[in-house]
């Protein structure tokens, strides 16, 4: 489907950084929007739904499921599954989920936000099997790979995609399939 305001010719590409309805931005839907979580992206999902890809990077797991006692002395991030729906009607269409909040809860988090995420027909970079993912757009072939830089928190959760030597050689694998090659990188300081 091409978005609107779109020739046939272009593609259209819109990367977001942090996107989370967790913590104090669910608290606020819930109690002064009534619930409503497309409310946080109302006013610029006009310019995000015209893409043909819109990336965001997930700051938070998307799950009702995981395990309490990880990483129970840090800031932790889980919204509600409520939020796919903000998510969507947005335009928000890929998000990277290598970051520093995406081992949170432990892998039971993480795979019940990837099966959200998939079951509500966003795609997925950055944790495995979906480090990256690639698109046919016009006649272009266009990967996106998503990493983050190792933090001790992500430590014990071998599905996130950690900045190491292999993603030297995906990227030499992909530059040969692809036409244009976008990394998604989550690193620096908290």
């Amino acid at each position: 489907m091409i978005p609107r305001n779109i020739n046939n010719d272009d593609v259209i590409i819109l990367a977001l950084g942090d996107v989370s309805y967790s913590r104090d931005i669910g608290k606020y839907i819930n109690n002064c929007k009534k619930n409503d979580y497309t409310y946080p992206l109302n006013n610029v999902k006009k310019y995000l739904k015209n893409s043909h890809v819109t990336l965001a990077n997930l700051e938070s797991i998307i799950a009702d499921e995981g395990n309490e006692e990880i990483n129970k002395s840090t800031i932790r991030f889980r919204a509600d599954e409520k939020s796919l729906k903000g998510l969507k009607d947005s335009g928000i269409n890929l998000v990277n989920l290598a970051n520093n909040h995406s081992n949170d809860y432990g892998k039971i988090g993480l795979k019940d936000s990837i099966n959200n995420l998939l079951n509500n027909k966003i795609d997925i970079i950055g944790v495995k099997p979906y480090i990256y993912k690639i698109y046919k757009i016009n006649l272009l072939k266009i990967g996106f790979i998503g990493v983050t830089k190792f933090f001790n928190k992500l430590n014990n959760n071998d599905l996130i995609n950690i900045l190491d030597n292999n993603i030297l050689k995906l990227i030499k694998k992909l530059k040969n399939k692809v036409d244009i090659l976008i990394l998604s990188i989550h690193w620096g300081n908290e």
